[in-house]
């Protein structure tokens, strides 16, 4: 039976063709802000998809270190061929994964219900999410830390079939996009809110096909065809 809404495929294949429009304004049309306004619901959507992956990965450590792996690799390249060490999309998503991994070491310590380990769960938290705040005043992270926080926003809602839990998932996301869209030095970065959408009709189910390394590749293949192109022309 055929499941209504979005997949999680459909919902990275919209955020992808949005960070490509986007990221042609950036490198070929910097003065066409219409580029930029439909680039604004990319990040949204991938943060979003990295709390359902933090949610039902079956390997926790191997879906950081891939995260993590890509970001050093794009990294290095980038640094190589700009000597810019703005810290890229995959490093940021990999911080987001260590907060929430951390949040998830806290509701199962409360599960539990051992003070001792609540206790030392709540610090290792606090001092995840102090880290991560500190490198972003060290370095340049794209998007910055209420970016790397953004996808905990969803997270700590509970999955469930209900409309109104629903609801109440994608208004958590929404207030944390609010310090994200304050803190992001671009003008148009309110259309990011647009992104609710098709996140509202997300549902649940990750789609037909494994799109697991979509994004891991699309991501560094699409820059560096633009990169080759503006070369060019």
């Amino acid at each position: 039976m055929k499941t209504f809404g979005l997949s999680g495929n459909s919902l990275k294949i919209i955020a992808a063709i949005s960070m490509a429009i986007d990221h042609t304004g950036v490198i070929l049309f910097p003065d066409v802000m219409l580029f930029r306004i439909i680039g604004r619901i990319a990040f949204p959507i991938f943060a979003f998809l990295i709390a359902e992956g933090c949610r039902y990965t079956k390997n926790k450590v191997r879906y950081f270190f891939v995260m993590t792996l890509f970001a050093v690799i794009f990294q290095t390249f980038y640094a190589l061929f700009t000597a810019d060490m703005y810290l890229n999309i995959f490093f940021t998503l990999s911080f987001s994964i260590l907060i929430i991994y951390s949040l998830q070491f806290f509701s199962d310590a409360i599960k539990a219900k051992n003070a001792t380990k609540i206790i030392f769960s709540a610090a290792t938290v606090i001092l995840i999410i102090a880290c991560v705040y500190i490198t972003g005043q060290c370095f340049l992270i794209d998007y910055g830390f209420w970016g790397c926080m953004l996808p905990a926003f969803s997270y700590v809602v509970p999955v469930s079939g209900s409309i109104l839990m629903k609801l109440l998932r994608i208004a958590s996301f929404g207030a944390g996009m609010l310090p994200l869209i304050k803190s992001v030095e671009i003008p148009v970065q309110i259309y990011a809110f647009f992104a609710l959408v098709p996140l509202f009709f997300y549902n649940g189910k990750r789609g037909k096909y494994n799109m697991k390394y979509f994004f891991y590749i699309f991501y560094p293949v699409h820059i560096v065809i633009l990169y080759a192109i503006s070369s060019i022309i």
